[in-house]
């Protein structure tokens, strides 16, 4: 498995802030829903595979040239109202994801 990176920064269209990542996000879910009932998930893939661009291998984003996160960050501390709670969860999911998209061999 090759090592990604998420960027973060809000004005990138790369970003983990993207809205369109929430679609990524609910269709996990449906896949891992009908996996777990043991129907075939496969029908889900190709819209999947439009998120791979979000999570990407090289040193800095492709976009804004920004710096990728590669490893879950402590939310520890931080209340849940704070930006920063909510910034690294985001980021924290996104990774979680690209782990699973990985697993199923979306992700390289």
């Amino acid at each position: 498995m090759r090592e990604f990176g998420i960027c973060e920064r809000l004005n990138c269209e790369l970003s983990s802030f993207d809205p369109s990542v929430n679609g990524l996000f609910e269709a996990i879910a449906v896949v891992e829903g009908r996996e777990e009932r043991g129907e075939d998930a496969t029908i889900f893939i190709p819209f999947i595979e439009r998120f791979a661009q979000f999570f990407q291998c090289e040193e800095n984003c492709s976009s804004c040239s920004g710096f990728l996160y590669r490893v879950t960050q402590p939310t520890v501390g931080l209340r849940h109202s704070d930006d920063g709670y909510v910034r690294r969860s985001r980021l924290n999911k996104m990774l979680e994801t690209g782990y699973k998209l990985q697993a199923r061999r979306v992700l390289p």
